[in-house]
């Protein structure tokens, strides 16, 4: 059959070595002639060469696709190559329709064409998983695992799919509590700093001693969440806690500022008035002790007559 159809091709298109693969294909498509009323199966053989050159086509093309999204320096397209692999793993499962009907070198393209899927499968999720514990992001872990364990399952390699899943399982929880702990306190913070702003407004002293003491909640808060986001490595939500925590720290230093003004001006009142009643203690008891003294003269004088 395969001779058959090159010496076909090569009969009716004698400059056929000239032209490109998509000339043949687009010639081939425009064969019209009696012998195909004649002989029909010549007709199977025109459609299934076309059908098989289609599928063949989009295939490589494809897989090219999915090579170059491998190949790339951002980490979202290595996952979308191996989500592109389900279709090249399907197309070269459809080529497989095709065995047995250009004998043996159609036979070993289909079959090449399902190796080498498999065999991009098994590298690239090698590849992720080295991406997986090379990166200290925690969501980049949980991905890489995630789609280095369906590359796996994609390839037939039930063991690695099902070890990669767990680690992406187990680090996914962790994770999630990790988040809603930090999240909490993120907020919880975020209201007692929103708090404290509203307070400051009143301008009063006991506003600001709240005020205070709210600050520094919110700050301890903050603190805490930072370390959750720190240990995962959540770059945006640091930069933002951290910028936060700088404005806590500027206003909290302004507020014990005038706190000390404030509560030094009353210990300095209370030891003025402190010394001003000691003073006067003093006098009063001066006074007091003359008083006496001068009693018990008189009492002497009185006795002595």
């Amino acid at each position: 059959m395969n001779k058959l159809i090159i010496f076909t091709v090569l009969f009716l298109f004698p400059q056929v070595y000239a032209q490109s693969c998509t000339e043949i294909v687009m010639e081939i498509r425009n064969i019209d002639s009696g012998a195909f009323t004649d002989y029909p199966l010549l007709n199977d053989v025109k459609q299934d060469i076309l059908e098989f050159s289609e599928s063949a086509k989009k295939f490589i093309i494809d897989f090219d696709e999915a090579h170059v999204l491998a190949n790339s320096d951002l980490s979202e397209d290595h996952l979308k190559a191996v989500e592109l692999t389900k279709t090249l793993k399907s197309e070269a499962d459809s080529l497989a329709a095709f065995k047995g009907t250009f004998g043996v070198e159609g036979d070993d393209l289909i079959s090449s064409a399902q190796q080498v899927v498999n065999d991009f499968l098994i590298l690239q999720a090698d590849t992720y998983v080295r991406e997986a514990d090379s990166t200290k992001v925690t969501v980049r872990k949980i991905q890489f695992y995630k789609v280095a364990a369906l590359a796996y399952k994609s390839a037939g390699n039930g063991l690695e799919y099902s070890n990669n899943n767990v680690k992406a399982g187990t680090l996914e929880g962790k994770y999630t509590g990790d988040m809603k702990k930090a999240n909490d306190l993120y907020s919880r913070a975020n209201e007692e700093y929103s708090k404290a702003g509203d307070l400051l407004e009143s301008r009063g002293m006991f506003s600001k001693v709240s005020a205070y003491v709210l600050g520094r909640s919110a700050l301890i808060n903050f603190e805490e969440a930072e370390v959750y986001y720190t240990y995962h490595h959540e770059t945006e939500k640091i930069t933002k806690i951290e910028n936060m925590m700088e404005e806590i720290k500027i206003t909290k230093q302004a507020l014990m500022e005038d706190l000390a003004i404030y509560f030094g001006s009353i210990a300095i009142f209370l030891v003025v008035l402190s010394v001003f009643m000691l003073h006067k203690i003093n006098i009063w008891r001066r006074d007091s002790y003359d008083h006496l003294l001068g009693n018990e003269l008189i009492q002497v004088s009185k006795s002595e007559i």
